[in-house]
């Protein structure tokens, strides 16, 4: 389930976060986006899960998700190539 910027996980033990997410403006102007994924919520402040307990490899999913990632830069690149800037 999404709310607001974050994923949650829900089942038999309630709504439990698996993400920490935002998306905010530094004061030079750039846009900034952090994301994090819980591999183990230990000490989490909030009722939390894994990837561990989802039985899902961190380490494949990083993989994945940085490889979609490149691939969509990858492709802003492209596309940037096709705009012409009017005479």
């Amino acid at each position: 389930e999404r709310a607001g910027d974050d994923l949650f996980v829900v089942g038999s033990a309630g709504k439990r976060k698996l993400s920490v997410s935002i998306a905010t403006t530094s004061s030079a102007g750039t846009s900034l986006i952090h994301t994090g994924i819980n591999v183990d919520p230990s000490g989490a402040p909030v009722p939390a899960i894994g990837l561990a307990e989802l039985g899902v490899d961190p380490d494949a999913f990083a993989s994945g998700v940085l490889a979609r990632y490149a691939g969509e830069i990858e492709g802003a690149a492209h596309a940037e190539t096709k705009v012409r800037e009017a005479p």
